[in-house]
């Protein structure tokens, strides 16, 4: 085979590769071989029968064979010969084959760019700490007992708070007798505090005792039906419950923590809060890693590459946008789906270049992911569905091609450690809020400002992403008329 033509345009390559005739009669030999050693014809041994009786029966079915082939070994010398890694998959398009002449086939191939120079000792990094305070450990407990709040009926005669909700078979009526909207005797639960019928109507209701009936001045706010202005109402109909919401003590806290005392729950509210916090910093040390290394590295990125982080992004962006009160559905009424994803392009690139730079600097280092270290992943993954464990496990069980999601992030983050391990680090005490405050105020994985960071929820381009598609060397066939 030889390469009768090659053009290059950045990173996409385009190569004429030709096999001659002798090539293919070669291949067809090499198929009619294989055919006879185990087709069964009377008279001969399996394995026996002459290759001028094969090439007689058989010779439509090898050259089918080797035109199906010839794809793939187009792809796969033209890949060799230019020592290229395709980005993507490759795209064949073959002429029709004629007898007796050449078979040609023209590959186009995305490649990944060569990175001559990779630069990660000794970056500069700031690790930030933060001090447990006493009124964070309030906080965090209070996160803790609200997870564990209970729903009881309230005691007979107990006044209304806010908070309470209390159910109502009403009907709500109008200024001229008619009834409201759905409003026709539904049980209603009404959250006390919230003023929903006006301030006055939850004062008058609680005087009122649970299962007695009421008749009571309320206000619908604007809005309601068309309304532009609010509605004076009556609500008629019977008090039927008054429930409250207890929030456990500490000591019920303890116990269904499973801890011994005060000064265990202590401890374990510290323990968890300098995991969150550590965990925030981590994400800072990266944070300044991408945007040192973005800094650092500038070269052709594969444009494919490019558009299907894009996709990614743009899809994310409309699912995002289904609420009508999210800031990208307020973008998308504002903006055309061209401005929008102009402005997402250079994220987009980002993310692909910092993506493609991990991953050298991890095939550099032959970092690995050990067999036990995918499992605990998929096993910690598993444990973010309460009740569905076993079902995610059972997924991957049966599934083992679907977790490229779950390497990548493994894969990253023991090149992102490596980084760390040769860097440079100062150490720095902040005040509590701090790490919040640096993670909000930029999106350093996608070089976007906090702003945008709402709107791209992504991460930055897995080094994966590359692994995987070094590995496809298969080609795509297109049929040239």
């Amino acid at each position: 085979m030889k390469i009768e033509k090659a053009t290059q345009q950045e990173l996409v390559h385009s190569l004429t590769v030709t096999m001659s005739p002798l090539e293919i009669e070669e291949r067809i030999k090499k198929e009619l071989e294989i055919l006879g050693k185990n087709v069964q014809i009377d008279g001969f041994r399996k394995g026996k029968v002459p290759l001028s009786l094969l090439t007689k029966k058989f010779s439509d079915r090898a050259l089918s064979e080797v035109l199906r082939k010839a794809p793939e070994e187009l792809v796969y010398f033209a890949l060799q010969d230019k020592k290229l890694k395709p980005a993507l998959q490759p795209e064949v398009a073959m002429d029709a084959f004629q007898e007796g002449k050449p078979l040609q086939g023209v590959i186009t191939v995305e490649a990944l760019p060569v990175i001559d120079e990779v630069k990660v000792e000794g970056l500069k990094l700031t690790k930030i700490t933060e001090k447990v305070l006493d009124e964070e450990k309030a906080r965090f407990k209070k996160s803790l007992k609200s997870q564990l709040i209970r729903r009881e009926k309230a005691k007979p005669g107990s006044s209304l708070k806010k908070g309470d909700s209390v159910l109502l078979k009403c009907e709500i009526i109008g200024k001229s007798g008619e009834i409201l909207g759905d409003y026709k005797a539904p049980i209603l639960e009404y959250p006390i505090g919230t003023d929903a019928f006006g301030p006055k109507f939850e004062k008058e209701l609680d005087k009122i005792k649970v299962g007695d009936k009421f008749e009571l001045s309320g206000i619908l706010p604007a809005g309601f039906k068309g309304s532009k202005e609010p509605q004076d109402v009556v609500v008629r109909g019977e008090y039927q419950s008054h429930d409250v919401f207890i929030e456990p003590s500490d000591e019920e806290l303890i116990t269904y923590l499973g801890l011994k005392d005060a000064a265990g729950l202590d401890e374990f509210v510290s323990d968890k809060l300098i995991k969150v916090n550590g965990e925030k910093a981590d994400q800072y040390l990266k944070r300044q890693i991408l945007d040192q290394l973005s800094q650092t590295h500038n070269f052709l990125v594969p444009p494919g590459m490019v558009q299907l982080e894009l996709k990614t992004i743009w899809n994310e962006f409309l699912e995002s946008s289904k609420d009508p009160s999210s800031e990208e559905a307020v973008l998308l009424k504002a903006k055309s789906k061209e401005d929008i994803l102009k402005e997402y392009e250079d994220i987009a690139q980002r993310r692909v270049l910092l993506g493609l730079l991990l991953a050298e600097v991890g095939n550099r280092q032959g970092i690995k992911i050990a067999g036990d270290e995918l499992a605990h992943a998929i096993y910690s993954y598993a444990r973010q569905f309460p009740g569905e464990e076993e079902k995610v496990l059972d997924f991957y069980r049966k599934n083992p091609n679907q977790t490229a999601h779950i390497q990548a992030q493994i894969y990253e983050g023991k090149v992102i450690e490596y980084i760390i391990s040769k860097a440079q680090i100062t150490q720095k005490e902040e005040p509590v809020g701090t790490l919040d405050k640096l993670l909000s105020e930029e999106d350093s994985t996608d070089g976007s400002s906090g702003k945008e960071k709402k709107r791209v929820k992504g991460k930055p381009g897995k080094a994966s992403s590359v692994k995987n598609s070094e590995a496809g060397t298969s080609a795509k066939e297109k049929s040239k008329k």
